[in-house]
Parts: C-alpha cells; sequence; structure tokens
C-alpha cells in the first residue's frame, strides 16, 4: 500500500499511480516505476515506496537491437551483457535510488555539518515544504540523476552483484561494470536528441539526469572515460575497465554526493547552479546532438496481450487475449487496453 495518513493523500497518490500505469496501454512501456508518497512520510520514514516492473526479459531476447549498441565502445561486450545490466540497474535505480533521499528538517540541521564543504548547514524544509516545490522544473532531472547514480555507484559492490547472481569470476564482474558504464554513458550522449537548441530547454528529465552524469565524468575522469571522434560521423564512447575504479566512480561519488547533500538540505542555490552548468549544452556538444539524432534507430514497441475478468455466477472469470507481433497487433494492442483503462474509469 502507499502509506498517508490521510484520504486526501492517498486519492493523490492513486490518482499518480493510474497515471505511472496508464502509459502502458499505450505501448510505451517503462523499466521501472516509483510511486510517491507525500512528503512527510518521506521525512519520516527515510524512504519513498517503490515498484521495480522490467521489460528486462525483451531486452535479453533482443542483445542485438541496434538503438541499444550503437555509439558504444565494444559492441560484442555491449551486447553480451546488456540485457543483464538493464534489469540490475532498474532495480537499483528504483529501489535504492528512488528509496533513498531524506528531506531533512529545518529544525534538525543547526548542529549538522555539510559533508561537501565542512561547514553548518542552514536551510531545510519546513511542515509545509516539498523538493518538488522547492527545486521547480529542474525537480523531476535532479532526482532521476540522483538515482541513476546510485544505480551505477552500487553497480560496482560485490554485495550486490551476489545478490543479482553475477558470476564470482573477477572477469566477468570487470566486464559487467564496463557495461553498466557504457550504457548510462551512451544514454547521457543519445540523449541529446532531447535537448532544444532554439529554447536552450531539456524536453526529457531522464536524457537531462544522464547527460550530467556523463558531463562530469568527462571532466573529471577522462582517463578512464571519454569521446573518440569527437567531430566525425560516428561518435563513439569508450572507457577504459582498468580505470573505472579508481578514476571514474570517486568522481560519480563526489556528484552523488553533492545532489543527495542539497536535495536533503534544501540548498536551491548552489544544487541549481551546480547541476544547471553540467547539464548545458554548447557548440562541441551540440555536434554529438546531430550525430545523435543522425545514428538513432528506432525503439522497441510491444504489442501487449490484454487481461480481462467477468463474473461467472460467484467465480470470476479471467480471459487472456494475446496479439501477433505485427504493426496490425500493435494497434489493436493499444485499442484494447485503452478501452480495458477507460472500462476500469482510469
Amino acid at each position: 500500500g502507499i502509506p498517508g495518513s490521510s484520504r486526501e493523500p492517498l486519492s493523490r497518490s492513486r490518482t499518480t499511480l493510474v497515471w505511472r500505469l496508464l502509459p502502458l496501454a499505450l505501448l510505451a512501456s517503462p523499466s521501472g516505476s516509483t510511486f510517491p508518497t507525500t512528503p512527510p512520510c518521506v521525512r519520516s520514514t527515510d524512504s519513498k515506496t517503490y515498484r521495480s516492473r522490467t521489460l528486462c526479459v525483451s531486452a535479453r531476447r533482443q542483445p542485438t537491437s541496434p538503438r541499444a549498441s550503437s555509439m558504444t565502445d565494444d559492441v560484442a561486450l555491449y551486447k553480451r551483457h546488456a540485457g543483464a545490466t538493464l534489469e540490475e540497474s532498474v532495480a537499483l535505480h528504483e529501489l535504492y535510488g528512488h528509496g533513498s533521499g531524506t528531506l531533512l528538517k529545518a529544525e534538525a540541521l543547526p548542529n549538522c555539518s555539510d559533508p561537501v564543504t565542512g561547514r553548518r548547514v542552514a536551510g531545510g524544509y519546513g511542515p509545509r515544504d516539498s523538493f518538488d516545490a522547492a527545486f521547480g522544473s529542474l525537480a523531476s532531472a535532479f532526482e532521476e540523476s540522483r538515482a541513476e547514480s546510485v544505480s551505477l555507484f552500487l553497480s560496482a559492490n560485490d554485495g550486490i552483484n551476489d545478490l543479482f547472481g553475477v558470476a564470482a569470476d573477477p572477469a566477468v564482474r570487470k566486464e559487467r561494470l564496463a557495461v553498466h558504464w557504457l550504457s548510462m554513458l551512451r544514454s547521457g550522449l543519445v540523449g541529446l536528441e532531447h535537448y532544444d537548441p532554439a529554447s536552450h530547454a531539456w524536453t526529457q528529465a531522464h536524457c537531462r539526469a544522464r547527460f550530467a552524469i556523463l558531463r562530469a565524468v568527462l571532466r573529471d575522469a577522462p582517463e578512464a572515460v571519454w569521446i573518440e571522434g569527437w567531430n566525425t560521423d560516428a561518435p563513439t564512447i569508450r572507457v577504459n575497465p582498468d580505470l573505472l575504479l579508481s578514476h571514474a566512480q570517486p568522481v560519480l561519488a563526489n556528484y552523488l554526493r553533492m545532489l543527495t547533500v542539497t536535495k536533503a538540505t534544501r540548498d536551491v542555490a548552489r544544487g541549481t547552479e551546480y547541476f544547471s552548468q553540467l547539464t548545458a549544452v554548447d557548440a562541441r556538444y551540440l555536434v554529438l546532438r546531430d550525430a545523435a539524432i543522425r545514428l538513432r534507430q528506432p525503439r522497441m514497441c510491444f504489442a501487449m496481450p490484454t487481461i480481462s475478468a467477468a463474473r461467472a455466477g460467484e467465480d470470476w472469470q479471467m480471459e487472456f487475449s494475446r496479439v501477433p507481433a505485427t504493426p496490425e497487433g500493435l494497434a489493436r494492442s493499444a485499442v484494447r487496453n485503452i478501452a480495458a483503462a477507460s472500462q476500469a474509469n482510469v
């Protein structure tokens, strides 16, 4: 269930939940989703409710998707681990990413020191304050980038790898870590297609979130991560697996620390300046944006079955209807699922 102390927050959370699930009827299936809670719940429990819903089986069955492997370093390595690392990343993103991030109360801060600057903390959240209200239009991308950073950082943890059944062989874990990094950095690069040069604005929060990670690591760990062929027709993300833990991981830790501290203490000015600088797109990155658009590949679409229920005396009869994996099947799937959603009054 979704925590709440009154009918009103529960009602609002249920509405948000419905809108989180409605895209499933429109073929735009998310890899995972976090169900929201009210700010008082976040402050008192230090966590949010979550749900990780992965479609990673499809990624495992179609590991050769050109969309997934374009603009990456070692394509064969990427294809070998992409599906499994995606499943792990989604779970870590939703559970430990969105599931963490305490909002500190203002009255609890006078005796706290900022772990980034060492200075006394000022700020915090009042009884009616929320992270979304404080950070405004930046909040979504900011929080998604924090969750992505948590996921990427924890992918190097041996206990996490044990939990997901990764082979104990150091060579295998090294390969998977490299693919975790390649996946994140590639997403930051190709996500530039969602930046609008005319308005100097990002149109997709997740893409802005991943681009910030890409910029931070390119800037501060160029020995471990770099872009080859920047001004060519086929720029490529490259990583040095031997330097990821020693060079890239500390940069990611510092980045994550800054986002977590500024969110927790409601330091809007510092957080906004830091994140906005990293997600500013200058002329050099506009060249990469052009390449990302030129190399763009179609997204995977899913012809989703429909599950319906009808009363049969005192029992319920469930019907599972499949559709063919064709353009016609996709259209039929969308129509059926939207109709089912409408009948459920959502």
